[in-house]
């Protein structure tokens, strides 16, 4: 019995596949929530609208990625939404379609930083509906498949071209009907993957805007799932997180288009659902969501595909346990002078440690729910959900 209950308890955080770090940036000050929408411009992050379980929300807030701060923005013009689309072309974005807590939307709102304005755009040229997929290309805006008052499960897709103010239809999503899927695009081509029709579903598509013509490529390599977030670096496109309809997921992959393959990257420190993902520069961005016990995210990561973890330089060994535990637990690593910070979900620091043993009894007199546990070293950081019920 003791040995089970050992391997039960025991995680060993020794990725040596897996790339990239995860960095804990900060958290917007706005209501957590998830159903919002994500796009970056220069070297600016905006995150807008979304629900928080009751109320859907129109504000807009915008990070500097040089100075990690928030700044609210001017809200939409329209009611509140959620399940809605946002995407950016050159130094303008824009947020379309969603829910408004009574009726779907298929209105077009561009986003003028300069002037800090909205206007309303030409509407999508498709039905009213939410949950639909978008990347971009180029200088014109992709849109499709969703639910939608009148085609339902619909597998329609629609161009933008901002310069004209025009909707074209093109040829159906090659995924066919699919919601609550992550999009990215690389190098003039536009990806799709994973989400849910009448299943969830793991296989992922490319589109050609020469040809316009979708082809299947191999498959996303984690489970099936919802609501996962996905980004592009570069060359490479990153998925992951998302619900497979037993977890809030936490493992992310990167996608080369070259050789049609996926790799296991560093997995995001807290799983979720419905969060939104954006790149700037040569990082990616994932805020807000859900998490186990339908707790809503305020909080922002950034993801270095080029760094390399404690837990990669160190071979860091962790046991954490009990976890789940009533705010006393045990915590045993194999490295010596360890810090340990707490941070609850809006991000604030709770508790504070230095780890004068290889072995440490914790006692923290948190409240119950769920934390952030970070791990820092000399050489570096990791964290681990962790939580007290």
């Amino acid at each position: 019995m003791g040995s089970l209950l050992l391997v039960n308890c025991l995680f060993y955080f020794l990725c040596f596949a897996q790339g990239g770090t995860w960095t804990y940036k900060s958290t917007i000050p706005a209501t957590p929530r998830m159903y919002a929408v994500g796009f970056s411009i220069g070297t600016k992050g905006y995150v807008g609208t979304g629900l928080d379980g009751s109320q859907n929300y129109y504000d807009l807030w915008e990070w500097n990625s040089t100075t990690n701060t928030w700044s609210q923005r001017d809200s939409l013009d329209s009611p509140g939404r959620c399940n809605a689309v946002g995407i950016s072309l050159g130094d303008k974005g824009y947020i379309g379609l969603g829910w408004n807590a009574s009726v779907r939307t298929k209105d077009w709102w561009e986003y003028d930083t300069s002037t800090n304005t909205w206007t309303q755009k030409a509407d999508f040229g498709g039905d009213l509906r939410e949950r639909a997929f978008r990347f971009t290309i180029g200088n014109k805006g992709y849109v499709g498949a969703g639910y939608g008052d009148l085609c339902g499960n619909c597998s329609d897709f629609w161009e933008y071209d901002p310069s004209l103010n025009t909707w074209t239809q093109k040829n159906d999503a090659g995924c066919g009907y699919r919601i609550w899927a992550p999009a990215f695009s690389i190098n003039g081509k536009g990806y799709v993957g994973t989400g849910f029709d009448s299943l969830f579903r793991k296989d992922f598509w490319e589109y050609d805007p020469v040809t316009d013509t979708w082809t299947q490529k191999t498959d996303f390599p984690g489970t099936k799932r919802w609501g996962a977030t996905g980004f592009s670096i570069g060359t490479k496109g990153y998925m992951g997180t998302g619900y497979d309809s037993t977890t809030y997921t936490s493992d992310f992959y990167q996608y080369d288009p070259v050789v049609n393959s996926w790799i296991q990257v560093a997995s995001l420190p807290v799983g979720r659902q419905q969060a939104v993902g954006f790149s700037i520069g040569s990082r990616g961005y994932i805020a807000t969501g859900m998490i186990t016990g339908n707790i809503h995210m305020a909080d922002l990561w950034e993801f270095d595909p080029t760094g390399v973890g404690i837990d990669e330089q160190l071979r860091l060994e962790v046991s954490i346990y009990p976890n789940p535990s009533n705010g006393i637990f045990t915590l045993q690593t194999n490295q010596f002078g360890i810090k340990m910070d707490i941070y609850d979900i809006q991000g604030r620091l709770m508790y504070s440690e230095k780890l004068g043993e290889f072995k440490s009894a914790i006692n923290t007199n948190l409240s119950k729910g769920v934390y952030l546990l970070k791990l820092t070293s000399s050489e570096g950081s990791f964290s681990q959900k962790l939580i007290i019920q």
